[in-house]
């Protein structure tokens, strides 16, 4: 009789690590531990196999989406994207015409605001300073290159 359990095999420790390394690479370090986690013991116990890995897959895609709905949701009451009031609002004060932009340059806003917007840190995420995030964006759209065409 061994003393090993059925899960503390060098392959399985192996197939637990191919999982985790997977993972890692189609979702980043952070989902791929929070899926890991979800997964129950018994589950990373097993062998690699279809049911696994789809349903490792399944659930990191699912907390992708919901990271991607917490990031859209921290810029929403000045998004480029959705064409906010506060964004024209922005535009107009620096000369940019919102008209100009298209779908690529006001994503690539969103996400250069997001990341400068999180960059403050003080537990900052959701964007609850509307003048704060104003002095933000502004700095965004005279950085960015080839944002619009400015007003003359």
């Amino acid at each position: 009789m061994s003393t090993e359990s059925e899960h503390d095999t060098p392959s399985d420790w192996l197939n637990l690590q191919l999982l985790r390394d997977l993972l890692r690479l189609r979702f980043g370090a952070e989902i791929a531990s929070a899926v890991l986690r979800t997964l129950d013991e018994r589950d990373r116990a097993q062998r690699l196999h279809d049911g696994l890995l789809e349903r490792a897959m399944a659930i990191g895609l699912d907390l992708q989406a919901v990271h991607a709905g917490r990031a859209f949701s921290q810029v929403y009451p000045i998004s480029a994207v959705r064409d906010s009031t506060l964004f024209r609002s922005v535009c107009a004060s620096v000369g940019v015409k919102p008209e100009d932009l298209d779908g690529v340059e006001r994503l690539r806003i969103d996400t250069v605001f997001a990341q400068q917007w999180n960059a403050l840190g003080n537990g900052r995420g959701v964007v609850d300073d509307l003048a704060l995030a104003r002095v933000v964006m502004k700095s965004v759209l005279f950085v960015q290159p080839g944002v619009g065409h400015r007003a003359d």
